[in-house]
């Protein structure tokens, strides 16, 4: 198994050891499920597949805008890629549809055989068993807060946060904690472990774990519950990477 996590910002670094990691990488799925505006989806998947062949890289997508695709479908799509990316954007909606068309479960199964995920913003979320997200489609204009959320992969045990370093717009400005600070701050009670990845940061989890930075500065942080149940935190090391 390996899970190439992207906090957001430079995914090029990430996507490359991933590729790195796949048996044939010219074998590459995109999921665009996250995009749920037309508008986000025209923008998104051109960037990506910008990326990716800049890269050398033909990939395909599971779906187009708006389409829910059958079962059948997606099992033949995830059971001939070696590598899946998906996508960031709406974490909520992304949820919901690969819900509906039961990609989120038939993804796990392609990671335990043995298919390399790489996930950027809501899409590094997905692989865990809580997704820690803004859940707000215009933070800037509306009162809102952070919400936990179930992916339903469920491949890596432990909550997770995305854009770690970042604080989040709100109607007149900034928030004044960051989104590691935020997890820090509501922490779920049933859970011993989380991960807080920054932007232009990544983390693989799997057989090969490698904390991958695009700037030097860009930082993975384990957080784990201690025998007083506080929270410690440090800067992630490759034995946190290695099971799930």
């Amino acid at each position: 198994m390996n899970i190439v996590a992207i906090g957001g910002g430079d995914r090029k670094p990430a996507i490359k050891k991933g590729l790195e990691l796949a048996g044939d990488p010219s074998r590459v799925l995109i999921i665009p499920t996250a995009a749920s505006t037309e508008r986000s989806y025209t923008r998104k998947v051109s960037d990506t597949m910008k990326l990716f062949g800049e890269l050398g890289i033909n990939a395909d997508l599971l779906h187009d805008f708006g389409e829910d695709p059958s079962t059948t479908r997606v099992q033949h799509e995830l059971g001939r890629a070696s590598l899946i990316f998906t996508i960031g954007g709406n974490t909520p909606y992304m949820i919901q549809k690969m819900t509906e068309h039961g990609t989120n479960n038939l993804l796990k199964k392609a990671i335990e055989n043995g298919v390399v995920h790489v996930g950027s913003s809501a899409g590094a979320l997905l692989p865990f068993s809580l997704a820690h997200s803004n859940v707000a489609a215009r933070p800037a204009e509306v009162q809102w807060d952070y919400e936990y959320l179930a992916p339903g992969v469920d491949a890596i045990y432990g909550v997770a946060t995305a854009h770690a370093d970042q604080h989040d717009p709100i109607p007149g400005g900034l928030r004044p904690d960051s989104r590691l600070e935020a997890l820090l701050n509501t922490f779920p009670e049933d859970i011993n472990r989380g991960f807080a990845i920054d932007n232009n940061a990544a983390a693989i989890f799997g057989n090969d774990p490698e904390i991958v930075r695009a700037r030097p500065n860009a930082n993975v942080r384990v957080l784990t519950r201690n025998s007083h149940d506080s929270l410690d935190q440090r800067i992630a090391e490759l034995t946190d990477l290695t099971t799930s």
